[in-house]
């Protein structure tokens, strides 16, 4: 887009001279994980750090393509993981996952395959060092 292709209206918006009006930034397609924490490191599941287990489901919202709907993900990681990659607040994490600092967690990541919502990128400013605006529109 800084180099002037993308949508006009957001180009001229930011002063930037239009070399083609095309929908650039329209179809951000992100695939959200809900991540479901377990603790203890005792049991059947318990192992070393890593992605144990990959599960493809039919949930039957598209009942019309013959393929999976979901993704779960069965990984055990320390809980600083959460912090790290979640954006958690730190009394948040300290209450929820404070008391396993010193060991790891199992976690299963719940994702949607075929995601419907459909967000956008855009420029912040002409400034290429300006981080993007992203909406990914999650959920809607």
């Amino acid at each position: 887009m800084l180099s002037g292709i993308g949508p006009k209206e957001h180009l001229e918006s930011l002063y930037i001279p239009v070399e083609q009006d095309l929908p650039v930034g329209n179809n951000l397609q992100d695939h959200v994980a809900v991540p479901i924490p377990f603790q203890n490191r005792t049991g059947v599941l318990t192992s070393n750090e890593a992605t144990y287990l990959l599960a493809f489901l039919n949930g039957q919202i598209r009942p019309e393509i013959d393929f999976p709907d979901f993704e779960l993900y069965f990984v055990e990681v320390p809980p600083i993981f959460a912090r790290r990659q979640f954006g958690i607040k730190p009394e948040v994490y300290r209450q929820v996952y404070g008391p396993y600092d010193n060991s790891t967690m199992f976690m299963c990541f719940a994702s949607p395959i075929h995601p419907r919502s459909r967000g956008t990128v855009r420029l912040q400013s002409a400034n290429p060092y300006d981080p993007p605006l992203i909406d990914p529109q999650l959920l809607c």
